[in-house]
């Protein structure tokens, strides 16, 4: 498959580039790939944007792509909705130092990440969040649940 073995992995290398407006090109382009492919993509493309520690562009670029995969993403929430929180999680033990203006801007994010799937799953997903969700409400650590 030309668009899998080609063109995603050298948007996904353009997504971490430098250049803002290269980012948002190669965001759209992935964005209107997984609009028509998201089925056979998001295996592939959800697992290095889930890459730890998760950068600001990844979160981004996961938020934007749920919009064009509302229906399929739900499929991928056993590994996007535990990352997701659990990153969260961790930003409560961050102590305060130098770099703590860019932990609170990958926080921010992080949520709008959240938000942005939540929002953007389709009705026959939506069990499959709450199920995700509610699987952390019993978890060990007090910032997970």
């Amino acid at each position: 498959n030309r668009v899998l073995d080609e063109m995603v992995p050298a948007l996904l290398v353009e997504m971490e580039g430098d250049d803002n407006e290269t980012k948002v090109r190669a965001l759209n382009g992935m964005t209107g790939i997984l609009s028509v492919k998201s089925r056979e993509l998001l295996p592939y493309i959800v697992p290095r944007l889930l890459k730890t520690p998760l950068t600001i562009s990844h979160v981004e670029a996961l938020g934007t792509i749920s919009g064009a995969t509302g229906g399929t993403i739900h499929m991928h929430f056993s590994s996007i909705i535990p990352t997701l929180i659990l990153e969260l999680a961790s930003f409560s033990e961050i102590s305060d130092d130098a770099d703590e203006e860019e932990e609170k801007e990958r926080e921010e994010a992080v949520r709008l990440c959240l938000r942005a799937v939540c929002q953007n799953v389709d009705t026959t997903g939506v069990n499959w969040l709450i199920s995700e969700i509610s699987s952390k409400c019993t978890h060990d650590k007090e910032s997970v649940r």
